[in-house]
């Protein structure tokens, strides 16, 4: 018996394509973020877990006293940083997977979709769009660096859009979520 005999070999068609296209691929691309707004909206994105950080910081300096060890203050800052920065990430992998947009790219007015244009899922909003450069980032710094230059290419995508197949619109003119 071969493989091509297999009752539970898996089929070639893939059950998350979608039956037709949510989009005209010429629409989307006139719909499409401009640059400074996606930047704008990725430093914000940047800055909410500092400034949530600061005050969990102060607390946590202040608990510490005059007498902590350079070590002890760098854990702290750790710790103050992961302590904002976590409830933020979470809250931020929600928002996109339910409306394809961050706290940034909410104040912006962009939104992620596929490059159909329909909404975007865990796996390419988050996974392939976040992790996979994060993890990338680990073993070359200049990964994210990369990633960001990438955008002034024809396609305006960075390259965590292009790993994820997905593109940045504009948020009032293009909503496929909720729909």
């Amino acid at each position: 018996m071969g493989l091509e005999d297999n009752p539970f070999a898996a089929g070639d068609d893939n059950p998350f394509a979608a039956d037709e296209a949510w989009a005209d691929r010429g629409d989307l691309e006139m719909m499409k973020a401009d640059r400074f707004r996606r930047w704008l909206g990725a430093t914000i994105d940047g800055l909410i877990p500092v400034i949530v950080a600061l005050p969990v910081g102060f607390v946590l300096f202040g608990a510490m006293g005059d007498s902590a060890s350079p070590d002890e203050l760098e854990g702290m800052f750790y710790l103050a940083y992961f302590a904002g920065a976590l409830p933020f990430m979470f809250v931020n992998w929600w928002l996109i997977v339910d409306r394809g947009q961050t706290l940034g790219k909410m104040a912006v007015g962009t939104r992620i979709v596929t490059e159909d244009g329909a909404p975007v899922d865990f796996v390419k909003g988050v996974i392939m769009r976040n992790w996979v450069i994060t993890v990338v980032n680990m073993f070359c710094g200049f990964a994210s660096f990369i990633d960001a230059v990438l955008i002034f290419g024809e396609t305006k995508q960075c390259g965590h859009d292009m790993i994820a197949k997905t593109i940045v619109v504009e948020a009032n003119q293009w909503n496929p979520y909720h729909s």
